[in-house]
């Protein structure tokens, strides 16, 4: 267990390096801001065995089913790739795809990856870069955008930034 979070944060760190070199162009504080704000509180960053409901109706019938592998009423641990796959596999046949995918939450209704890659941090960070860019791009480099890659809608977009820049601001007074 404790080998895993090892690896797990070793692997958040060298995406953090890549991005020094500039495969992305958003500022590497700001993408670990964003991976500790979607972790989940059980959840060590970089945890990539997610899968969150946005609709509570949707959340609940599937708990229904599968009730032990739910940490709360929304978010849902597949423990390993091959669990996440099949699982996504499934909610997506029965319809269900308003879901925050992975380590980075991404939004399988909004964001397309190969479903193996939702669960994967290198290319779940480098899309959510690429989201967090094209969210910059429409909306402005600001808070307000980069706030965006969670939601565009202003009262979730405040909330989110809120919490953002609280993150952020604990992140950059370490250095």
């Amino acid at each position: 267990m404790k080998l895993q979070i090892i690896k797990r944060m070793i692997a958040v760190c060298s995406l953090i390096v890549t991005n020094i070199f500039g495969d992305c162009k958003i500022d590497n504080n700001l993408m670990l801001s964003i991976l500790l704000n979607e972790r989940h509180s059980t959840k060590n960053p970089g945890y990539e065995y997610l899968i969150s409901f946005n609709n509570p109706a949707e959340a609940k019938s599937v708990k229904a089913y599968y009730n032990d592998f739910f940490l709360d009423e929304r978010t849902l641990d597949c423990k390993r790739l091959d669990s996440c796959v099949n699982f996504l596999n499934h909610l997506v046949k029965q319809g269900i795809t308003n879901v925050d995918l992975g380590a980075y939450q991404l939004n399988y209704k909004y964001q397309k990856l190969n479903h193996e890659d939702y669960f994967r941090i290198e290319p779940s960070y480098f899309k959510a870069c690429s989201y967090v860019e094209q969210m910059v791009n429409e909306v402005g480099y600001s808070w307000r955008g980069i706030a965006a890659y969670h939601s565009k809608t202003e009262k979730y977009n405040q909330i989110y930034r809120k919490n953002l820049i609280s993150t952020y601001k604990a992140i950059v007074s370490r250095n």
